[in-house]
């Protein structure tokens, strides 16, 4: 929308446009994180599920960084330089076919598809070591 100004022919200017798109994406970015981290804290050993949170978190930034300056060494190749924005419909396709890649890879965590047991408290293996002994 903002690259092709469609937003001004909506009647939104551009700095609402730009600041509510970057507050809905952090947003949405946030909570599609959520799934991962409730599924990790329920595989991760009891009473690191802090640590593991500060790795992902980490991990989460590192990548975001890392990502912003990979952006701004590949934007003159297509034409992206400070008052020339003639390449950026290109830049911004090229960014999401890059998005798109880690799907290529999912199959690759799906090849042990066996269902994990849960995991039971202490309370309950007692209780379920004394029904087994009756």
């Amino acid at each position: 929308f903002l690259v092709l100004r469609l937003n001004v022919a909506l009647g939104i200017p551009d700095t609402a446009f730009a600041v509510g798109s970057d507050s809905v994406a952090t947003v949405i970015g946030r909570l599609t994180l959520q799934p991962f981290l409730v599924i990790a804290a329920r595989v991760c050993p009891p009473g690191c599920e802090g640590a593991l949170y500060a790795f992902f978190m980490s991990t989460f930034n590192f990548g975001s960084t890392v990502s912003g300056i990979f952006g701004t060494f590949i934007s003159p190749y297509f034409g992206v330089v400070s008052g020339e924005y003639g390449g950026l419909p290109k830049l911004l396709a090229f960014r999401s076919c890059c998005m798109v890649i880690p799907l290529f890879f999912v199959h690759t965590l799906l090849r042990d598809r066996s269902v994990p047991t849960e995991k039971l408290s202490p309370d309950e293996e007692i209780v379920a070591k004394m029904k087994k002994s009756k």
